[in-house]
């Protein structure tokens, strides 16, 4: 996070000593308390470097400042300051933007911009005052780089793959079709964590020619990148189905031994081409599900090897998608701002919700018998999906979320933490259930 015109505070509150600093980005105004190293306000600072004064009370929990707006009028204002947020930028990590993150045994694996993947666990601290919020307390700080992706790419997407009951496979996604995959190992006492292994890399052959690698492949595909990730699990092994941005979309084999080679080569098992470029996948009995840009969902038999494409499931990109085969439905989350139940039983669009959000769906997950939703808007919406398909999906909870611009949501549960939605995008935040 980039913060212009600091300012910082000293106090000491019972013994303990607090520190904010407070800063610009615009014209929005922000409070970091460095003693939790968490953003615990922000709000519209009316120009640049226009704060006059900022004041905290001595409990940490109020705000007063004032700021004029250059014509000789000067504004006071009270806030209420979070007493501990439910989120927290890592310090040393990707900063506030974060495009993906999976959770294996209570440990976070986040992945962003900048080319790195990291391992956090959620840490409770001593809250200094009771909220009630069920949020307070919490905080990404213990986190560290488990790798650089190969060439320096940026990810898009993460997934994880139950391999066995102790072990997970992960694989990321992104720039220039670069992937990479890990063995994620539970240990048998919570307190233990998890192992993260390292297993292989994979690239198109267009990029192992460009750098140096041998491969007769055409540079025309050079920007090629994943924009969308499925993994699944065959008799012969695990599959990772990948959707990139030139409208492909491809199914490898996963090696699950470890290689020291820079890159590896995943077995090529089907490839199609779609219309538009994809931005959403889902995994089915034998049937790959991706969403296009154009609001397309095509089905492709993996078996027979047939595609069928159903237009305009949304008026513009099907942003997410989640499968839920106990219901036969896949639950859509488009840039049109709808939230959509298809039947792939019946192969048909059995109800929409038009406006599921005031802005466009970034995310979809699944809880049991009921979906998730994050947004542009900043909100969270849990939604209640009616086994018949024949009702409209109702909104049983709405959360404000403090992240910025979210990008992905993961539902979790371990035995360290309650169950959570975990959602990132510029920050990440922890949303209890």
């Amino acid at each position: 996070m980039r913060l212009d015109a600091i300012k910082t505070i000293c106090r000491t509150v019972d013994g303990q000593s607090g520190r904010y600093v407070v800063g610009f980005f615009a014209t929005r105004c922000i409070v970091w308390d460095r003693e939790l190293d968490v953003q615990v306000a922000e709000f519209d600072g009316a120009g640049w470097r226009r704060l006059w004064a900022l004041h905290v009370d001595a409990l940490g929990e109020t705000l007063t400042y004032c700021y004029t707006t250059g014509v000789g009028d000067v504004h006071v204002f009270k806030r209420q300051m979070g007493r501990c947020p439910p989120y927290a930028v890592v310090a040393g990590g990707h900063g506030r933007e974060i495009n993906s993150v999976v959770d294996v045994g209570g440990t976070l694996i986040t992945a962003g911009a900048d080319a790195r993947l990291f391992a956090a666990r959620w840490r409770e601290t001593a809250s200094r005052s009771g909220s009630g919020s069920g949020n307070e307390g919490f905080s990404t700080l213990d986190a560290r780089c488990i790798s650089t992706q190969p060439f320096g790419t940026s990810t898009r997407v993460l997934r994880a793959l139950v391999t066995s009951p102790t072990t997970r496979l992960v694989v990321s996604g992104g720039a220039r079709s670069v992937m990479t995959a890990w063995r994620v190992t539970l240990e048998h006492h919570a307190t233990q964590g998890t192992r993260i292994e390292y297993l292989s890399a994979f690239a198109n052959p267009a990029v192992r020619a460009r750098d140096g690698l041998k491969s007769s492949a055409s540079l025309d595909t050079v920007d090629m990148r994943v924009t969308a990730l499925a993994l699944a699990m065959q008799s012969d092994g695990p599959i990772a189905i990948i959707g990139l941005s030139t409208g492909e979309v491809e199914v490898r084999r996963v090696p699950l031994a470890h290689t020291h080679r820079k890159l590896h080569d995943w077995e090529l098992v089907g490839d199609i081409t779609t219309a538009y470029p994809v931005l959403s996948l889902a995994y089915v009995g034998s049937t790959v599900w991706a969403g296009t840009t154009n609001g397309d969902l095509v089905a492709w038999d993996l078996r027979t090897g047939l595609t069928e494409t159903y237009a305009a499931v949304h008026m513009c990109g099907v942003n997410a998608m989640v499968a839920m085969p106990e219901i036969g439905a896949i639950i859509t989350g488009g840039d049109d701002q709808a939230l959509g139940v298809f039947d792939i039983h019946t192969r048909s669009q059995r109800c929409i919700v038009p406006n599921a959000h005031a802005s466009a769906i970034r995310d979809v997950a699944s809880i049991g018998g009921r979906v998730c939703s994050v947004g542009l808007d900043q909100y969270l919406r849990i939604w209640d999906i009616p086994e018949t398909l024949d009702e409209t999906p109702a909104c049983r909870r709405s959360t404000m979320l403090q992240v910025q611009e979210p990008a992905a949501c993961f539902v979790s549960s371990d035995t360290t933490t309650t169950a959570a939605i975990t959602v990132v995008g510029r920050g990440i935040e922890r949303v209890p259930l």
